[in-house]
């Protein structure tokens, strides 16, 4: 397996702008999953990596060497895409050795290559079945198969669970990583879904309107956004503004909250800060915290969200079932504490 490097990467299309100067290294056997809306430039990126998209400028390296310009048959990459792209005239053990009988292996290594990949899918018994006899997620483990059936130096998976329903797609995201895994093949991953990319990936790109915003681990990410779109877009999240008491805790709402990082800001300024759900806690008899009203209460089987009206903004809590606040009901008058360190702060 070999480095993967974007130096200044740009794409353009006339006078709009895809991809801006994109600086990236994705190490040997690394599971990296590109992250945004629709329209960020994430899936432009992938394409360039792949080959389908050239560069409008900078580079694109593997193992040290440079393939911006390299036609896409000579990159040794598998792609798997959303909308599976089999064969429909062939059989599932035609399909996956397509690739192979195409790069000239004799029939007998064809054979040996297809029996590997449909062991490592687990779908021993389809090999003669057809693309339209199978479920979604059955032609995806195939095209997955076939991505890898040559033995490609990078996998590049392109949003291929979207199309599937919500226990498949979390049933295939378990196969695909552990497959990755095991081969120990470097992976980059398109997907808007945030679930997907924070349990799959072993780091995450951010993208927002051609630009990365964040590169880290999907702790750093959920942890530590860099900014408030990264914040609001990788889980739920309560952002507002509050004042700077010292490098350590800043006043929202009449009280001092210590803050998980350092402050970089003067004292006395204004600053954006963020608190997760979970780390907003509901108390009722109290009096030491913000006042709130239970403006809804929503039941989601492990855990309970809360909305909160506090004056004219918004909380929402998330906790646990059986915590004193899984007791309370819309109307209701409570007090909101943020748990220690769970307030962050940008700048």
């Amino acid at each position: 397996m070999q480095t993967l490097e974007l130096r200044s990467v740009q794409k353009s299309f006339g006078t709009t702008v895809a991809v801006a100067d994109s600086n990236l290294t994705i190490a040997p056997g690394e599971f990296v999953s590109f992250l945004g809306p629709s329209g960020c430039g994430k899936t432009t990126t992938l394409r360039m990596i792949a080959g389908f998209e050239e560069p409008t400028a900078g580079q694109i390296l593997l193992g040290g060497n440079d393939i911006t310009h390299t036609p896409i048959h000579k990159r040794h990459i598998g792609m798997v895409f959303q909308s599976y792209a089999l064969f429909p005239t062939m059989t599932v053990a035609e399909n996956i050795g397509f690739g192979v009988k195409i790069a000239g292996a004799d029939k007998h290594t064809v054979a040996a290559r297809v029996a590997d990949m449909l062991a490592l899918i687990d779908m021993q018994n389809f090999a003669t079945r057809y693309p339209h006899q199978l479920s979604g997620g059955q032609q995806q483990r195939v095209a997955l198969a076939r991505a890898l059936a040559n033995n490609p130096t990078m996998l590049l998976l392109d949003e291929p669970l979207s199309a599937l329903d919500a226990k498949i797609r979390e049933s295939l995201r378990r196969e695909i990583r552990d497959i990755q895994q095991k081969l120990g093949i470097t992976t980059v991953y398109v997907t808007h879904d945030q679930q997907e990319a924070l349990t799959l990936s072993d780091r995450i790109v951010v993208m927002s309107q051609g630009r990365i915003e964040q590169i880290g681990t999907p702790a750093e990410i959920y942890r530590s956004p860099a900014n408030p779109f990264v914040a609001s877009f990788v889980g739920q999240v309560n952002l507002f503004e509050a004042t700077v008491l010292s490098r350590t805790s800043v006043e929202y709402a009449g009280i001092e909250w210590d803050v998980a990082l350092p402050v970089n800001a003067p004292i006395g300024s204004v600053v954006h800060c963020y608190v997760r759900p979970e780390g907003v806690s509901i108390r009722m008899g109290m009096n030491d915290g913000i006042e709130a009203v239970v403006e809804r209460v929503e039941y989601l089987g492990m855990t309970t969200r809360t909305t909160l009206r506090v004056g004219s903004r918004m909380l929402v809590s998330e906790y646990v079932q059986g915590t004193e606040s899984t007791h309370v009901t819309a109307g209701m008058t409570v007090t909101v504490l943020f748990t220690q360190k769970s307030v962050g702060c940008f700048g």
